[in-house]
């Protein structure tokens, strides 16, 4: 690619035909969480069950076909998340950490998720910290 500015913002790939949709599948460790959040954001149960761990625990959901179960009965919304940052990719851990706006009603505020994967980067387990729930 090359830079019409010299600068990182007008980076542009010599072969300017490519589209989104024509990408590989992630393979790395960040293209799979968010991957994930995407899922999380739109309710696509299909990229859950593809991407989780079968020993996976989370929000005392043990095993995918539990998590996935939790998962789709409150992922009903057209939009039920906005992620806007990723916080942390901790590769030695396995671990990438993401703020979110949850827009579920009765469920709705900020919070951060620490995803954690296993070494075929399947999901075995997220926490979430609510904001306004973190009492000093």
């Amino acid at each position: 690619g090359s830079y019409s500015d010299g600068g990182f913002a007008t980076w542009a790939p010599e072969d300017l035909t490519w589209k989104v949709n024509d990408c590989d599948e992630p393979t790395s460790m960040l293209g799979k969480a968010l991957r994930w959040l995407k899922a999380d954001c739109e309710g696509d149960l299909a990229v859950h069950q593809q991407l989780v761990a079968p020993n996976a625990q989370m929000f005392g959901a043990v095993g995918a076909t539990e998590v996935l179960a939790f998962k789709k009965s409150f992922l009903k919304m057209e939009k039920n998340y906005e992620v806007d940052a990723i916080l942390d990719v901790d590769l030695h851990n396995r671990v990438v950490v993401a703020s979110f706006e949850c827009l579920i009603p009765g469920r709705e505020g900020r919070g951060t998720d620490v995803m954690q994967f296993d070494e075929d980067l399947h999901v075995t387990g997220v926490a979430a910290v609510r904001h306004h729930e973190v009492k000093s």
